[in-house]
């Protein structure tokens, strides 16, 4: 329905990251920076998509690309100390994950990786 979705083992990317910010909102810019740095040190490969783009152009950009999962992190996600995580084989909604718990919950998606 919406694009194929590549195993990890075959995938380009580990997972997207997809900032969604405004001129007003350069806090969302700098922790996606930092979640980027993250994912790196979690030993996963991302693509982030940071273009000026609205929400559902990147969301469908990154769908028809394939990748297992994103993480989104956007003002409301980070007026909460949160980012959404969602794995493409499920269906709904994402799940929210704390900043806090970033780094664990990177490494427990990683280990579960098949590659």
């Amino acid at each position: 329905k919406n694009g194929i979705v590549w195993p990890a083992s075959l995938a380009p990317f580990d997972l997207s990251l997809i900032s969604i910010s405004t001129p007003d909102t350069p806090e969302v810019e700098a922790e996606a920076h930092r979640i980027h740095e993250l994912i790196l040190q979690a030993g996963l490969t991302v693509l982030w998509d940071e273009r000026d783009e609205r929400p559902g152009v990147k969301f469908k950009d990154a769908d028809l690309l394939g990748l297992p999962a994103r993480i989104v992190i956007s003002s409301k996600t980070l007026k909460d100390g949160e980012v959404e995580f969602k794995l493409r084989t499920e269906e709904g909604f994402g799940v929210r994950w704390k900043l806090a718990e970033l780094v664990e919950k990177l490494a427990a998606y990683n280990a579960g990786l098949s590659r």
